[in-house]
């Protein structure tokens, strides 16, 4: 959605912005990320960054909370040499030592399990899978049909936005019918005739490629369509002008992570601008970023359990770690 040309996330974002005015007065913000099989929020979402760090979880060494085994409690990434080694070491092993290791470290009891029991048991899930989809979809229209009907505003927004389609669509048939058919007829020749006016179509794209030595190369490349000819399809040729600027840079030419600077291995994810605005307005608040690491197919779930079967001991110390947090100076008890 958005309000005035700009997204509604990034106007909620805004540091003048009653929502963030709102949170700025909570003494506490926490918030809780998983860094992998989070299937509804993904860790780059829930620690509002711009990279992940845990991308490869074995280039790293991560020491675990003691009290609470799912927390991280610190991490780094293992020096380019030890990467380097380790890669060697494993492509010096032959055929079956690589395969060997893969059948060792594959769960194979529970694929056993899934093999036998998948044919019978898929057709049972589906059933039940549709099934509570369409039974949380009516429970959701349930709780909120109450505040839709009572919301005075969405109704005067709906009853305005009908009225001002039916205003619409009752002046075009007036004046169609009203004999000034003439005159739309000679308004879409206009619209028809602006588009006309200039028959070629201009590209420009910013490349910039990887640099070497230090230096950074901005070029620009700009591919002008020629009108078309009914008569020659061939003719429909792009030409291609290049301007390229050489410029000097300072430091790494390397794009850095906003969220991890000091993490010169970890390369900042393909997001939109709009995204990385949002982030960054977010981070402007202090918050207790804590990292999770839940071994479950569903990490989300584990924490957030909507049906018991999710529950693990992860997301329960996950959890208890949240309450003895927002405990701890007592005002809470």
């Amino acid at each position: 959605d958005y309000i005035g040309g700009k997204p509604l996330l990034l106007i909620l974002s805004e540091p003048s912005s009653i929502f963030i005015h709102v949170l700025n007065r909570f003494k506490r913000r926490a918030i809780y990320c998983n860094i992998r099989n989070d299937r509804a929020v993904p860790f780059w979402t829930a620690s509002f960054s711009d990279a992940n760090p845990f991308h490869n979880l074995d280039t790293m060494e991560i020491q675990y909370d003691s009290e609470c085994p799912s927390l991280i409690e610190s991490f780094e990434h293992q020096d380019p040499e030890t990467i380097a080694r380790l890669k060697q070491e494993h492509s010096e092993l032959s055929f079956t030592e690589k395969v060997t290791q893969r059948v060792k470290a594959t769960p194979w009891k529970r694929y056993a399990i899934f093999g036998i029991l998948g044919p019978f048991l898929l057709p049972i899930w589906f059933s039940f899978a549709f099934t509570t989809i369409s039974i949380q979809g009516l429970n959701s229209r349930r709780r909120i049909a109450p505040i839709v009907e009572s919301d005075k505003d969405l109704h005067r927004m709906r009853d305005e936005t009908t009225i001002t389609k039916i205003h619409s669509t009752s002046d075009s048939i007036a004046r169609v019918k009203g004999g000034d058919k003439a005159e739309v007829e000679e308004e879409e020749e206009e619209e028809e005739e602006e588009e006309e006016e200039d028959p070629s179509t201009t590209f420009v794209m910013h490349i910039q490629p990887p640099s070497q030595n230090n230096t950074q190369t901005d070029s620009s490349v700009t591919l002008t369509m020629p009108p078309s000819d009914p008569r020659n399809e061939e003719s429909i040729t792009p030409s291609i002008s290049v301007a390229v600027s050489m410029a000097e840079t300072i430091g790494d030419p390397e794009p850095t992570s906003f969220s991890y600077p000091h993490l010169k291995e970890v390369r900042p994810l393909a997001l939109m601008p709009v995204q990385i605005d949002i982030s960054k307005n977010l981070n402007k608040l202090k918050w207790k970023k804590n990292f999770i690491h839940i071994d479950s197919y569903n990490a989300h779930a584990s924490i957030v359990v909507r049906e018991s079967w999710s529950s693990n001991d992860g997301g329960i110390a996950v959890v208890q770690h949240a309450v003895d947090m927002f405990k701890e100076d007592g005002e809470d008890e």
